[in-house]
C-alpha cells in the first residue's frame, strides 16, 4: 500500500514511527526474529529518509541565505539610491525618490517573509539533527 504524504506529513509520520520503534526497544519488548528484520529495515529507512530529509533542508537554508542577502544587497543600493536622490534637490528627483521608497517597503516586507521561512526551516532542521543524534 502506498500512501501521499506532503513533504512535512512525511517528516512527521517518519519521527513519529522512529520514535515508537525507539521506544519499543527502550520498553524491552522481545520481538520474534521476523519482527527484528522487519524492524531494522523500517529503521534503517527511517534513518535514511531522516538523512535525505537533513539534506534537502540545508541546501534549503543555503538558498533561504541567499534570497536574503541578494534583498539586502538590493536594499542598501536602493537607500543610497534614495540618500543621493535626496541630496539633490529637484521634483524629479523626488517622484524616483518615492518610487525607491515604495520600492524599499516591497522589498523590506519580502526580506521579512524569507527571513520567517528561513528560521521556520531552521527550527525543523535543528528538531530533525537532535532527533538524528539519538
Amino acid at each position: 500500500m502506498k500512501v501521499n504524504f506532503t513533504k512535512n506529513k512525511r517528516r512527521l509520520y517518519i519521527i513519529a514511527i522512529s520514535i515508537t520503534l525507539s521506544s519499543c526497544f527502550d520498553d524491552g519488548i522481545r520481538l520474534s526474529d521476523k519482527d527484528n528484520e522487519e524492524s531494522d529495515r523500517i529503521t534503517l529507512e527511517i534513518y535514511r529518509t531522516l538523512i535525505q530529509t537533513q539534506s534537502e533542508l540545508g541546501k534549503d537554508l543555503v538558498e533561504e541565505d541567499q534570497k536574503i542577502s541578494n534583498i539586502k544587497k538590493q536594499l542598501e543600493s536602493s537607500e543610497e539610491e534614495i540618500k543621493n536622490l535626496t541630496q539633490i534637490d529637484s521634483d524629479n528627483n523626488w517622484s524616483s525618490r518615492d518610487e525607491l521608497l515604495y520600492t524599499n517597503r516591497g522589498l523590506k516586507k519580502e526580506l521579512s517573509n524569507w527571513t520567517e521561512i528561513r528560521n521556520k526551516t531552521l527550527d525543523r532542521k535543528k528538531t530533525l539533527d537532535s532527533h538524528l543524534k539519538k
